[in-house]
């Protein structure tokens, strides 16, 4: 994880993936990981693959709201606003302080 995020601050977004990838092949519960590189994968607009991994997150932990805000994040992107709304609502039911979070 140490190693993504140096990777991320050095502007190298697609190493910081590769890591973490290899980080979750090894450790496929490590919930961290798919949040970090769902939001990587945010930033490098490939709202797909950040879909699929907060899903797994969202599977993974079931009762924390931030893979249900990135799923959120990545509906918006792909202008699918009515499973954003769904998604958001569900964090924020989940956790009234998601609100926060989601602005």
């Amino acid at each position: 994880m140490l190693l993504s995020i140096a990777y991320k601050k050095s502007n190298d977004l697609p190493s910081a993936i590769k890591t973490l990838t290899k980080a979750i092949m090894k450790h496929p519960k490590y919930y961290d990981a798919y949040i970090f590189k769902g939001k990587l994968l945010l930033k490098e607009k490939q709202w797909e693959r950040a879909l699929a991994d907060f899903a797994i997150a969202t599977k993974l932990k079931p009762h924390k709201n931030l893979a249900l805000i990135g799923q959120g994040d990545a509906f918006r992107m792909l202008y699918e606003y009515d499973k954003a709304i769904d998604c958001y609502t569900q964090a924020i039911e989940r956790s009234p302080s998601a609100l926060s979070t989601a602005l």
